[in-house]
C-alpha cells in the first residue's frame, strides 16, 4: 500500500525507515544509533560547530576518507532501498521537469534529509575524529569530510557549547540567577556530548 508523506506523518515514517536501514546496514546500530525517541544524536551534535565543516570535496582524499564516502553513499542507497520497499510517497524536488531527474532528486534528497537527522557523522581512526558532511546539492553533490585531533575535536565542543550557554543566558535576563547553574551544566553537558560521541563512533 503506498504511504503519502506529509508534515504529520513524517517524524513516525522517519523513524521507521531508520529502523529498517538500521537492520539492513553492516554495524547498522553504531552508524544510525538508537536515540530512544530523543533528539538524533547527528542534530544534536552537528549543532555546535556547523563553520567548522569543509564543504569542498578534499584534492587528494586519503583511503580512510574514500571508505567514509563510501559508507555514506552505502547508507543513503539502503535508506532509499528501504523508501522503495514500503511505498512512501514524496515530492521534494517539484521544480525539475525532467521525470527521471526528479525522480533521482526525490529519492537522494528525502535519503539525505533523514541521514543528517539520524546518523552518526562520527568516526574514530588513528587518533583522529572524522566528521562526515552530507552534500546540500540533492542531484550532484558529494559528502565532505572533515577531521580533527581529539584534543581539538573537544576544544571546538566545549567552545560551541559554552557559547550557546550564553546564547540562552541572554535570552533569559537572569544572567546572575544561572550563572553558577550554567557553569556546572556546561561542564556536565560537554562530558555528555564526547562521551556520547565517542561511544557511538566507529572503531
Amino acid at each position: 500500500m503506498t504511504i503519502q508523506l506529509t508534515k504529520e506523518n513524517c517524524p513516525e515514517i522517519f523513524e521507521e525507515i531508520v529502523k529498517e536501514t538500521r537492520k539492513r546496514l553492516p554495524n547498522g546500530y553504531n552508524r544510525f544509533p538508537d536515540t530512544n525517541g530523543k533528539t538524533p544524536l547527528a542534530l544534536c551534535c552537528l549543532a555546535f560547530y556547523p563553520e567548522h565543516y569543509d564543504f569542498e570535496a578534499p584534492c587528494s582524499p586519503t583511503d580512510f576518507e574514500i571508505k567514509l564516502a563510501s559508507e555514506f553513499w552505502e547508507d543513503i542507497n539502503t535508506i532509499i532501498t528501504v523508501t522503495n520497499d514500503f511505498e512512501i510517497e514524496f515530492d521534494i524536488c517539484k521544480w525539475l521537469k525532467d521525470e527521471k531527474s526528479k525522480k533521482h532528486c526525490n529519492e537522494q534528497g528525502i535519503a539525505i534529509q533523514i541521514w543528517e537527522q539520524f546518523a552518526n557523522p562520527f568516526r574514530h581512526h588513528d587518533a583522529k575524529i572524522y566528521v562526515i558532511h552530507p552534500p546540500s546539492d540533492y542531484l550532484f553533490g558529494v559528502p565532505s569530510i572533515h577531521e580533527f585531533k581529539i584534543e581539538d575535536f573537544l576544544a571546538i565542543t566545549a567552545t560551541a557549547f559554552k557559547k550557546y550557554s550564553c546564547e540562552v543566558l541572554k535570552v533569559t535576563k537572569q544572567k546572575d540567577r544561572f550563572d553558577k547553574l550554567f557553569a556546572v551544566s556546561a561542564i556536565i553537558n560537554i562530558f555528555a556530548i564526547s562521551a556520547a560521541i565517542l561511544s557511538f563512533m566507529e572503531r
